[in-house]
């Protein structure tokens, strides 16, 4: 085998040892931590578990989805140091990519609850003193 596949080969089999594991703490993560709030939220636990399950059922697919396609490499790899470039790359837009649907996750539950309370007549300051 040629050494730049054999590069290749290393590149992806680090990469997906890297980021499933990543991809699984952070899902498991918002499912469990995001469960509880949207129980808070809609004060129906088969809603919020039905709500919980769509949404880490979606974050699931759009991480597997961007890590598959951070499969694809055009370079050349015929060296270890590129290697680790590439690959420092590649799981650094992970990162971020994960980082960016949690602050959109914030935001999007922050929305929820504040709509939720409103309809509620619930007063800022009674949200402060339960929170």
């Amino acid at each position: 085998m040629e050494t730049t596949e054999t590069y290749k080969l290393i590149l992806y089999a680090s990469y997906l040892v890297i980021t499933i594991p990543i991809i699984w703490a952070v899902g498991n993560r918002l499912f469990t931590n995001g469960f509880i709030f949207l129980e808070d939220v809609f004060e129906r636990r088969e809603m919020a578990e039905s709500i919980n399950k769509l949404l880490i059922t979606g974050f699931y697919l759009i991480m597997v989805g961007y890590s598959v396609k951070g499969l694809s490499n055009y370079s050349v790899i015929s060296d270890i140091p590129r290697l680790l470039e590439v690959l420092s790359g590649k799981v650094g837009g992970l990162l971020l990519i994960l980082g960016v649907i949690h602050l959109l996750n914030m935001f999007f539950f922050f929305f929820i609850r504040k709509r939720y309370t409103a309809s509620r007549g619930v007063t800022k300051a009674e949200r402060d003193v339960t929170a």
